[in-house]
């Protein structure tokens, strides 16, 4: 059973009503987002010898930019407010993922994407995850409404507990009611999502949030093309066979644009944080995973395609965050982010294959609870191109040298520091304290 409620209805009262500025000389925006997908899993990274087969991954980087050195949050709900709006964690409150019966939610005050978007004549849909808000939050089940989308379908939070799994969910649908929905949860959003595009003039923005390849970690039925696993396989394997499914239904998105419209589309495919460990192969370590602030758990994978971006297939040197998507896009389209915003927009590192970036350090946190604080975990991390400083809540640091594979290799404090190495961690202690203070 497929649930698309209120779907015809929401688009038609978009366009009816819209009364928005013509469609301005820019592009469609799709950003796809992967749940708990780390570089260690796309081939194109080449930081595994063993990752999932990810082909429509691999076929956006040939196509675009990749950056080998991309920061999110080490857990999803924090990056996920940071693509939203260009703030990092503890300036929009969300530290830390939101649990179900919790009264948060990402502040209706905070501009948002689709917000911004929409005051340049953009149509904006979201389909998937949410995790911004809870079943509990003021704003319940209109959240993803509230904060600039004109239509949304997917859950609110993880599939798990009262929300179900991958193959029988509970979903808010276009009518913002509850809906009880079966079958291949990658399969219906790419379903959704093509209708969406389908319907929706141009320019568009869709918000396409996968919960694969999060757990539960479930056989992907036979149907979707992938051959089913049973659900004594291994976890890995159980995980890759998820990622691959998102993978392909992805593809089905795509293949649904006209090739002319895909011409005009920006496309930003990225993951949320580092793969958990419990499935991160080796050598790689699983202690330095998802949920932590080493390049395992921080690292994320974030491709660009589409027409702002010259010379394709090339990894770029530049340094860049997630809360830099959000003024990226901004430039691209015309739009003015308001003041405050912690992002940097990398656009000219699209165009130019030479372009540093305009980035020297990219900062991280791992925090909680969620609010303003006081906080009872807080650990941060600032790195540059060489060195990497860790800094835990009472005061101990860690450093480390760091490139653009994974594996930090050991904490050099414990040693004496050679001169580059004491600048080093001078400099970056000098650059966190410039960003704790912000």
């Amino acid at each position: 059973m497929r649930i698309l409620a209120g779907l015809g209805a929401t688009l038609a009262f978009g366009v009816a009503c819209s009364g928005l500025p013509a469609r301005p000389a820019s592009d469609n925006v799709l950003i796809v987002v992967f749940d708990d997908l780390g570089i260690d899993k796309v081939a194109a990274y080449g930081v595994h010898a063993d990752p999932p087969h990810l082909p429509v991954l691999d076929a956006l980087a040939d196509q675009g930019v990749r950056f080998p050195v991309a920061y999110g949050f080490p857990l999803c709900s924090p990056t996920r407010a940071a693509l939203m709006t260009g703030r990092y964690a503890r300036h929009t409150g969300i530290n830390h993922p939101l649990a179900p019966e919790e009264r948060v939610e990402l502040p209706l005050a905070e501009e948002t994407l689709p917000e911004l978007l929409s005051t340049r004549g953009y149509h904006t849909g979201g389909v998937g995850k949410w995790h911004l808000g809870t079943n509990s939050s003021p704003s319940r089940f209109s959240h993803p409404w509230r904060q600039g989308f004109s239509f949304y379908t997917g859950t609110i939070g993880n599939l798990a507990g009262a929300a179900g799994d991958y193959h029988t969910w509970r979903e808010v649908g276009a009518d913002r009611k509850l809906h009880t929905v079966s079958g291949d949860n990658s399969t219906h959003l790419a379903d959704v999502a093509i209708e969406f595009l389908a319907r929706t003039p141009e320019p568009w923005f869709l918000y396409l949030s996968f919960h694969a390849p999060h757990e539960p970690f479930q056989p992907v039925p036979a149907t979707s093309g992938h051959p089913s696993l049973p659900a004594s396989a291994p976890t890995a394997d159980l995980y890759d066979a998820m990622a691959e499914n998102a993978d392909r239904q992805l593809g089905r998105v795509l293949d649904a644009l006209n090739p002319a419209v895909r011409a005009r589309t920006t496309i930003v495919a990225l993951g949320d944080n580092g793969t958990p460990g419990e499935v991160m192969r080796r050598p790689l370590h699983p202690e330095r995973s998802k949920m932590t602030v080493y390049e395992g758990g921080v690292r994320i994978p974030l491709i660009v395609a589409g027409p702002a971006v010259v010379a394709p297939g090339r990894a770029s040197r530049a340094l860049v965050h997630v809360v830099d998507v959000l003024p990226t896009l901004a430039e691209r389209v015309g739009a003015t982010p308001r003041p405050g915003i912690d992002g940097r927009s990398f656009l000219k590192a699209l165009a130019d294959p030479s372009d540093p970036g305009a980035r020297t350090t990219l900062f991280s946190q791992r925090i909680y609870p969620n609010g303003p604080g006081p906080w009872t975990l807080q650990v941060s991390t600032i790195r540059d191109a060489g060195y990497k400083l860790v800094r835990w809540r009472g005061g101990d640091e860690s450093l480390f040298e760091v490139g653009t594979g994974i594996s930090e290799g050991p904490d050099l404090l414990p040693t004496p520091l050679a001169p580059a190495e004491e600048a080093a961690r001078i400099r970056l202690s000098a650059a966190l304290e410039e960003e704790l203070a912000r």
